[in-house]
């Protein structure tokens, strides 16, 4: 913007419009290069093996009941909302 505005004489509004729409256009083609880039291998796709150990522990943990709460039978397993019913 200052090369613009100080030494090309363009008008100041311009000048930062300019300089917006390239930084725009810049930032654009650097994440779709680098951040969002092509994969390798799509996540669905990762080995056991190279997953993170974490990823093993949060599928298990949605198959775990919360706490002080029991699965009593296959009916109150599969209860899709709502507080446990007391028996």
């Amino acid at each position: 913007m200052h090369v613009l505005y100080e030494r090309l004489g363009v008008a100041l509004l311009p000048s930062k419009l300019l300089t917006e729409a390239l930084l725009f256009f810049a930032s654009y083609y650097v994440q779709k290069q680098f951040v969002f880039g092509r994969r390798e291998m799509p996540v669905s796709q990762v080995a056991p093996a190279e997953a993170p150990a974490w990823a093993a522990r949060a599928r298990s943990a949605a198959l775990v009941p919360a706490v002080g709460q029991e699965w009593s039978d296959e009916e109150s397993m599969h209860e899709s909302s709502g507080p446990p019913s007391r028996r």
